[in-house]
């Protein structure tokens, strides 16, 4: 005889991290996602919503979850004012999919984001640049969903190891045209911040966060380098880790080299610091391979539905 088992959809809390974290691994195999990742992936994100961090369970254990976001305390200047909300992460366990698990998850998220005045929902990953193109599953339920691809992401990866980072010819280049390039001062963050609202609010946090040696066991702190022409900021460059970015310079100022020093000097300190891997995320496939010769790592999608 078969017997009917309960499923309901319900808000998460904290007490739902070790098995959100358990779920995560078995559902996101290419990405190793420890337990404070996921919890800042959902709890400790800034745009937070209780209401938008959803579980279905049997009443035993989650079997999915779905978690939504509306970018209101951080938010990209083209994304400004509009009434967007993302997925930032959703996983259903693997012996229970093809079962209406993430459907009815997607429905009622839906639903809910209509009742905020939603009326875009995109596919935007914390966790990696966009949706992974290895996550097959996943691509088919989206498309099938009503979500179409807005762009293809690329993400990079280059060996510091393998470069010579030297720049003294360029820097001697872009002082005769009065660009300076420097690592950024603690008394200079103020300034970076007031720079990086005008021109990518997106990326304040860079400035915001300390810079600092890394101690024992822990990952060194954003580093982070300026390029000035007449005293103000026309780019920057940050690292953290193993990781390179962002990076921007001032429209104006592009085409002249001025990304690549700050590029090269980056990497120049990664070097010292001893990594051998330096993952390029969200990037200008055209830049980085001309740059540094980086070679793609991965292929994402930004995604996108209109509600």
């Amino acid at each position: 005889m078969n017997i009917a088992i309960e499923r309901q959809i319900r808000e998460m809390s904290k007490d739902d991290l070790e098995e959100a974290t358990d779920l995560c691994r078995d559902a996101l195999e290419h990405h190793r996602l420890e337990k404070d990742r996921i919890e800042g992936l959902i709890f400790s994100d800034p745009d937070y919503e209780r209401g938008l961090a959803l579980a279905l369970t049997d009443r035993r254990r989650i079997l999915g979850l779905m978690i939504g976001v509306r970018k209101r305390k951080r938010c990209f200047t083209t994304e400004a004012g509009k009434r967007i909300a993302w997925l930032n992460l959703f996983a259903v366990r693997k012996e229970v999919r093809r079962q209406g698990i993430a459907s009815d998850l997607l429905a009622e998220m839906e639903k809910r984001l209509r009742g905020l005045g939603v009326r875009e929902v995109r596919i935007r990953s914390n966790f990696c640049s966009g949706l992974d193109l290895r996550y097959r599953e996943a691509v088919v339920f989206l498309l099938k969903n009503g979500f179409c691809k807005m762009e293809d992401i690329y993400d990079q990866e280059v060996n510091p190891s393998e470069l010579t980072c030297d720049t003294s010819g360029q820097e001697a280049r872009l002082a005769s045209a009065g660009i300076q390039i420097a690592r950024m001062k603690q008394r200079e963050k103020v300034e970076l911040v007031a720079w990086l609202q005008d021109y990518f609010p997106n990326w304040k946090d860079v400035a915001e966060e300390p810079q600092r040696a890394p101690g024992p066991g822990e990952q060194r702190g954003p580093q982070v380098f300026l390029a000035r022409k007449n005293g103000g900021i026309i780019g920057f460059a940050a690292w953290s880790g193993s990781g390179f970015g962002p990076i921007g310079v001032e429209p104006a100022y592009r085409l002249h080299g001025t990304g690549r020093v700050l590029l090269l000097k980056c990497l120049a300190q990664m070097k010292q610091a001893g990594v051998r891997n330096c993952h390029i995320g969200w990037s200008n496939y055209p830049f980085y391979a001309r740059a540094v010769g980086a070679r793609i790592s991965g292929v994402f999608w930004h995604m996108q539905k209109m509600l």
